[in-house]
């Protein structure tokens, strides 16, 4: 496009249909069907710090083209509803923006805490599969809680509801078996009542199905 023809347009010197068609539609809405094609459907644009820069880029186009297109349609037969179109599609690319963005920050916001969580648990993991002795705290949605104490070098576990001391009086104290990184907890009959599920750090009620997550403690 000539110099010329680009001060023509954004004096409004050209036809209502070239400006409307040609600039506001050609260089206006359709990069952002693309970008938002680009972005959703084949995930290509994947950055935020990507996305910013080519919405910060489109935006001066957008006010350019509206301005030129708006002053073409003074002397249009279809003046209103031209401008009404000028004005929906204008509107319908400033939300897209706006919300192509707010959407992406948010989806890596909670990628980023995701992954903050997932490596917490793996840490916790690591160093409770590093030892023999370990003392857990677990709650369940019902915010329940379960104290779990277990020693691998005699295979011993005891659980409570309450923080584990020698005054307690709800201690009770389970035969411990390993089958992976599960460990079992049997009673002194053999009656099956726990199992710990390290992978996840799951605790595992058989008798009632309750299940609670599990902190280092």
């Amino acid at each position: 496009m000539s110099k010329n023809l680009l001060s023509k347009f954004y004096k409004g010197q050209l036809p209502f249909h070239i400006s409307f068609w040609g600039f506001f539609i050609g260089l206006n809405l359709l990069p952002q069907l693309i970008t938002g094609y680009l972005f959703f459907q084949l995930k290509i644009i994947d950055d935020k710090f990507l996305i910013l820069p080519t919405i910060l880029i489109f935006f001066p186009i957008q006010i350019y083209t509206l301005i030129g297109t708006w002053r073409s349609s003074k002397t249009s037969s279809w003046r209103i509803l031209g401008r009404w179109g000028i004005v929906i599609i204008f509107c319908y690319n400033l939300f897209n923006n706006l919300f192509t963005y707010t959407l992406f920050s948010l989806d890596s916001l909670i990628t980023v805490k995701n992954n903050t969580i997932s490596d917490n648990i793996q840490k916790q993991k690591d160093m409770i599969l590093s030892k023999s002795k370990v003392s857990l705290k677990c709650s369940n949605k019902e915010q329940e809680q379960i104290f779990i104490n277990y020693n691998l070098d005699d295979m011993t576990g005891v659980v409570s509801k309450s923080p584990i001391n020698l005054n307690n009086k709800d201690i009770i104290e389970y035969k411990l078996q390993e089958s992976g990184n599960n460990k079992y907890f049997f009673s002194k009959e053999n009656l099956f009542f726990y199992v710990l599920n390290l992978n996840f750090l799951e605790f595992k009620e058989t008798r009632s199905y309750k299940i609670y997550n599990c902190v280092k403690f």
